[in-house]
């Protein structure tokens, strides 16, 4: 069964009618997302007025007057988002025009961060931020940020995790420091070696404490990171792994956002035709969730997800349209930024 063919449009029929509810502007959390998701729905559903509401919603984002700069929730995430509905034709604009005093702001803030009030999801937002925006700003501008989010970065790597919240916390934000690497250009590399070093010791050190990782995304971004660095052991391990979470995979027990991350893994590993038969058993579950039927009914996975988070770009219905087209559109998918989507 082909995703296009499951596809529902009652999905962005939901993201419409709920997008009028969301209370803050942010990429990740608010509605920044949403309009990202519902340009991308335009490629499978050709209704001219989701194109129109996507473009009202835009509008009432950059009239937004705020003074949050995350990459989630604020101004960085803006840019961000700004930038892709740019680079990827679905609005013609001038960045600077647009968006550039707001843009400026933003790297004022970042340049001005305070290392001891920064946690580490911000950083990686703001590390997100950085490799999106440097093509728009100088190289020393570019350490000088670097500088201060490798310091917060440095310090996280030193803690060892040691009960489930800790471990959970800890391969989340290494997923997310692995994809970047593996996204960025190679001349950019080596800004991430010492980190991803101190992240390798770590999570060596709680395999040999008998603890088993259960996050896909990190074992995916292990096994990119391995063919980068043609590391065979590591190669073999993060198979392995992989394997290994999807064997243990129970599809009613996951959140949708882990949901939607193990359809886009799948897609990313396997062709239609070459899937193992539990990976396939997996990937048809998941297709069979995004229907009208699921979502209404009161045991699906959706109505266990609170409204916020379903027309979220985070870990909702947004990111499964646009992790589905990365997936599906071919050559088009290569001008994808993933960035945002880790």
């Amino acid at each position: 069964m082909k995703i296009q063919n499951s596809f529902d449009k009652t999905l962005v029929d939901f993201m419409l009618l709920h997008g009028c509810f969301i209370e803050n502007p942010g990429l990740m959390t608010g509605k920044a997302g949403l309009v990202l998701g519902l340009f991308e729905a335009t490629y499978i559903d050709k209704r001219v007025e989701i194109e129109e509401i996507a473009f009202d919603f835009l509008q009432e984002v950059l009239a937004w007057e705020f003074k949050e700069y995350s990459f989630k929730r604020g101004k960085a995430g803006v840019v961000c988002g700004l930038l892709y509905l740019i680079e990827n034709g679905f609005i013609e604009c001038d960045f600077q025009e647009l968006y550039g005093a707001e843009f400026k702001e933003t790297l004022c803030y970042v340049k001005k961060l305070d290392i001891k009030k920064t946690n580490v999801d911000d950083c990686i937002g703001y590390i997100i931020y950085l490799f999106v925006i440097k093509d728009k700003i100088t190289i020393s501008e570019f350490e000088e940020i670097w500088n201060i989010l490798s310091l917060i970065l440095d310090d996280y790597c030193q803690f060892i995790p040691k009960n489930p919240i800790e471990l959970r916390f800890f391969y989340c934000y290494a997923a997310k420091i692995f994809a970047i690497y593996n996204l960025i250009d190679n001349n950019y590399r080596h800004y991430l070696e010492k980190p991803l070093n101190s992240i390798l010791t770590i999570h060596m050190h709680i395999q040999e404490n008998a603890y088993i990782c259960i996050n896909i995304k990190f074992a995916f971004q292990l096994f990119r990171y391995s063919k980068i660095c043609k590391d065979n052991a590591l190669f073999a391990q993060s198979q392995s792994l992989m394997k290994t979470i999807f064997h243990n995979s129970v599809i009613n027990a996951l959140s949708l956002e882990e949901i939607i991350d193990q359809f886009y893994i799948i897609k990313q590993l396997y062709n239609d035709e070459d899937r193992p038969d539990y990976v396939e058993s997996i990937y048809k579950q998941i297709e069979s969730l995004f229907t009208y039927n699921n979502l209404i009914s009161t045991q699906s996975v959706f109505h266990q997800t609170k409204l916020q988070s379903l027309v979220a770009l985070e870990s909702g219905i947004p990111k499964f349209i646009l992790m589905r087209n990365m997936s599906n559109l071919g050559v088009l998918a290569n001008h994808r930024n993933e960035f945002l989507f880790i």
